[in-house]
């Protein structure tokens, strides 16, 4: 199917919204994690394996908000993608979730 140059526009600017944010997201936290369990000691383990199990949970929902997305326009190319809110909050729970554990974890140091 062709799109005209404003629908392309469109949807370029739609996947490096959607698409791209969380894989940023997720290529941060996992440097994050990688950087802690790489410099600090081993007191700060469970602190760079929290973030990275973060980080793969982010690429997960990144994977599973690429599919609805690519689905989404196949099956109706002519209107635009609004993330689901189940998504948003999914994500909003693990980043607290995992605000928590780093306080847990920081307290017990």
């Amino acid at each position: 199917m062709e799109y005209s140059r404003v629908e392309q526009q469109e949807l370029n600017a739609s996947q490096r919204t959607f698409e791209g944010a969380y894989l940023r997201t997720a290529l941060s936290k996992f440097s994050f994690g990688m950087l802690v369990l790489r410099v600090f000691t081993a007191e700060f383990l469970a602190i760079g394996v929290v973030y990275t199990f973060s980080a793969l949970c982010t690429v997960v929902m990144a994977l599973y908000c690429r599919n609805v997305r690519e689905g989404h326009l196949a099956a109706n190319p002519s209107t635009t993608f609004h993330t689901g809110s189940s998504i948003v909050a999914l994500t909003a729970i693990l980043d607290v979730l995992t605000m928590i554990t780093m306080l847990i974890l920081v307290a017990r140091l």
